[in-house]
């Protein structure tokens, strides 16, 4: 798994190893999920936030614990965002 300042990252770096994770695209080219520019969530994250909904979470409190409005929130539960 790629994550930033990470031991493997570190030694992929020094054996010169491409350590960019990979830039998920759509049929058209455009970046999508995580690796957009305006992404506020990671696809993890929002993974994890439709679960807790379907456990019974309230959205106002989805929104608080991954600290994005209501309102996204909504939209990501809905799939109406991230699809």
């Amino acid at each position: 798994m790629w994550k930033r300042g990470s031991v493997e990252l570190a030694e992929n770096y020094k054996l010169g190893v491409c350590v960019s994770p990979p830039i998920k695209r759509n049929e058209t080219g455009y970046r999508i999920g995580d690796s957009h520019h305006n992404a506020r969530l990671t696809d993890h994250e929002i993974e994890l936030a439709r679960q807790l909904r379907a456990e019974g979470m309230p959205v106002g409190e989805v929104a608080r614990k991954f600290d994005i409005s209501k309102g996204y929130a909504s939209k990501i539960l809905r799939y109406i965002n991230r699809l």
